[in-house]
């Protein structure tokens, strides 16, 4: 065995060093893949992606985005104007509102459409205060079906407790956005 490996002894020592210098090669024109991204600010530049937090409680009342007024730091309050846009999206547990804009606080609600077209059983209820408000989401009870249609309508917060009831809570006449639901990816 003592003889093999004498005769072999030159193949080994090839064998090692070519390793040695195949790494070494490697390294030298590999370098690190992540090298250059903290010096350059156009491939470490991230986009947030993260949706708003639902504004249906007190911890997140008044955090979702709101559109300021020009030239002010402040949210911009209407004064007496209520207005709702919604699209066309797909069902879900959520609904994307994608324009409210409140002259005081309000409940924006989801409301199903029965077979006549008038606003039906409610799904879910957001809370959101006065001032213009873009692509929000108000959480469901039910989620929504494809092919559906749906009403989302504004409600007065009536007694101030920040709950909503929609025995008590009154509707603000005239003030509906209605859109329709597309099947989710599972086909639902």
């Amino acid at each position: 065995m003592l003889q093999r490996l004498n005769e072999n002894k030159d193949l080994i020592i090839v064998a090692i060093a070519s390793f040695f210098i195949g790494f070494g090669v490697a390294s030298l024109f590999g370098g690190d893949a992540n090298k250059g991204l903290a010096t350059d600010p156009v491939k470490t530049e991230m986009k947030d992606t993260t949706l708003p937090p639902l504004p249906f409680n007190e911890e997140t009342v008044g955090k979702g985005p709101q559109v300021p007024a020009k030239n002010e730091g402040a949210m911009m309050v209407p004064s007496g104007t209520n207005s709702l846009t919604a699209e066309n999206q797909r069902a879900g547990g959520t609904v994307l509102v994608k324009k409210g804009e409140f002259s005081e606080a309000r409940w924006v609600v989801v409301r199903e459409k029965n077979d006549v077209g008038s606003a039906g059983n409610i799904l879910g209820a957001g809370w959101f205060p006065a001032g213009v408000h873009e692509n929000v989401s108000v959480p469901l009870l039910r989620a929504t079906v494809g092919g559906e249609q749906y009403v989302v309508e504004l409600f007065a917060d009536t007694n101030g407790d920040k709950q909503f009831d929609h025995k008590t809570d009154q509707q603000i006449s005239g003030v509906t956005a209605s859109f329709s639901t597309v099947a989710s990816a599972s086909g639902e």
